[in-house]
Parts: C-alpha cells; sequence; structure tokens
C-alpha cells in the first residue's frame, strides 16, 4: 500500500504524521510526505526554507521511530498548496492521501472553498483527514452508505484500515412529506406498522448492498435511521466514540446528490473525528 501525507507542519498536521506514520506500520505501506513552498516567496528565501523544512520533517520522523531516509520518502515543491498536493497525488496514485483538518479562514471558505475541499474533489484517490490526536489504531469506525458503489468503496478502504469486527455500516434515510404521507404524534413519531412498511424495502435494499461487500465485511453491524445524515452520523459518533467515520462523494445527479454529495462537504467543514472520503466511482454519476 502507498500512502502520501501532504502537511504544512501545523499542529494539525502533526497529527496526521503520527496518524500516517501508525498507518505505514500496521499496514507494511509505503510512505511520502509532501509539503509545499510558497512559489510567490523571493528564490533565497524560498531555498532557505526548503532547507529548514527538510530537516524539521527529519527530526519529527526520528521523534516517531523513524531513522532511516529509506524508509520514508520526503518531498518538497514549490507552488500553490491544493494544486500541488492534486498533481502530486494524480502523479504518484496513492491508495491514499493524508491530511490534517484545514484551517477555518472564515468568509472566504464560503466562496473559494478550503485547501481540503478542493483537494477531496480533484484527486482520485481516498483522503484520510485527520482531526485527532492518535493513540492507537481504529477501533470503532462508521460507514456511511446509500448503496452506491463510492459508499462500497469507502467500506472496503474503512474495513483495510480497521478490523470488520469494528466497522458499522449507516444508512439514514428522508420521509418526503413526512406530516402529509403517514400520521405522526406531536413529537414528530410515526407508528410502528408505517415505519416497518417505510423501513422493510430499504432493509432489503441494505442486505443486497452489504452482499456485495467483502466477505469479512458482510457480518458488520448495521444500523437504519431516520433523520437528516449529518445529524445522524454526528449523533451515533458522539454515542459510539467513532474514531473513524467513513463516506463515498460522488456526482450522480438528483436524490443521491443532494442526500450523501452535500453531506461529505458538510462534514468536510467541521468532522466529528477522523473522516475518509473515498472518489466518486464512474456508475454512481
Amino acid at each position: 500500500m502507498k500512502l502520501l501525507l501532504a502537511t504544512d507542519l501545523s499542529e494539525r498536521s502533526d497529527r496526521a504524521m503520527k496518524r500516517a506514520v501508525r498507518l505505514r506500520r500496521s499496514l507494511n505501506a509505503e510512505l511520502e510526505i509532501l509539503h509545499v513552498v510558497d512559489e510567490q516567496l523571493p528564490i533565497p528565501i524560498a531555498r532557505d526554507i526548503r532547507a529548514n523544512v527538510q530537516e524539521m520533517l527529519r527530526e519529527q520522523l526520528s521523534a516517531l521511530g523513524v531513522e532511516s531516509s529509506a524508509d520514508v520518502k520526503v518531498n518538497i515543491v514549490f507552488g500553490h498548496a491544493w494544486e500541488a498536493i492534486v498533481e502530486t497525488a494524480n502523479e504518484t496514485r496513492p491508495e491514499l492521501l493524508v491530511l490534517g483538518a484545514h484551517r477555518d479562514r472564515g468568509i472566504v471558505d464560503l466562496f473559494q472553498g478550503t485547501t481540503l475541499h478542493r483537494v477531496a474533489r480533484a484527486v482520485d484517490s481516498p483522503v484520510l483527514v485527520v482531526t485527532r490526536e492518535p493513540t492507537a489504531g481504529y477501533h470503532d469506525v462508521l460507514v456511511a452508505t446509500d448503496f452506491s458503489a463510492s459508499a462500497t468503496t469507502a467500506a472496503t478502504m474503512a474495513g483495510r484500515l480497521a478490523s470488520a469486527s469494528e466497522v458499522t455500516l449507516v444508512h439514514a434515510y428522508h420521509i418526503p412529506f413526512k406530516g402529509f404521507a403517514v400520521q405522526s404524534d406531536a413529537r414528530g413519531d410515526i407508528s410502528a406498522r408505517d415505519r416497518k412498511q417505510i423501513e422493510d424495502p430499504i432493509k432489503k435494499e441494505f442486505e443486497a448492498w452489504a452482499n456485495t461487500l467483502p466477505v469479512e465485511l458482510r457480518r458488520a453491524r448495521r444500523v437504519l435511521r431516520e433523520g437528516g445524515p449529518v445529524q445522524v452520523l454526528d449523533e451515533l459518533a458522539l454515542t459510539k466514540r467513532v474514531d473513524l467515520l467513513a463516506l463515498g462523494q460522488h456526482s450522480r445527479s438528483g436524490f443521491v446528490e443532494a442526500f450523501l454529495g452535500s453531506t461529505a462537504r458538510e462534514l468536510m467543514s467541521n468532522p466529528p473525528t477522523d473522516l475518509l472520503l473515498t472518489p466518486a466511482q464512474p456508475y454512481d454519476r
């Protein structure tokens, strides 16, 4: 397995480096570290920064028990951060791109998007966004699914990063025009009969999709919840103390894009835990 870590040397990226080094060991993977130096800096300053960054990265790796330069490749390039990350990822084709959670730049990001959003939309590799200080391997993983090929890819990659016994598959569903379609009480709850009638077809689709997964994931725990996907995933992530949330992102138009595509974008803006995003699959489009 090949891992690519993009770091800006911030505290967020320090966490990402620790996770990447841990994954390198557990997966027996190759690891490349990428740092982008602003190409608009004067050449002498940019060269000094490059030399300093090289030394800083070697010191960080040494502190994490990685001594040999042959074990980890360090690549320092000049350019714009998100463009250089995308170019490197699409050239080297890592099986996982590891990033630290992005900096919040406020209203600017509403119009331009963060580096993370831009990279996730443009790379062909799964993206792991590290938000937490890693102290162990992944032990409680949620995989959001809409039964698409992208969700299959997300579940498969999550299974590689954690054991299958630690993966829970989650589907959140919405009842269109609930107030008119079914009767509900003052709290918005519907009868057990109505809920069964709504959920039984979804459960069959859930079962059929789960049977397409790798064998070790077919018996993973399944959760079916009514509600908005972000709300459901946030609640489960908090109550279960989840350390990794995985979902696919795709560009299929209509309901599914609104349901899961927007979920990926919203969770990237404020991930409740480490977040694994897998790219669009051709047959989801």
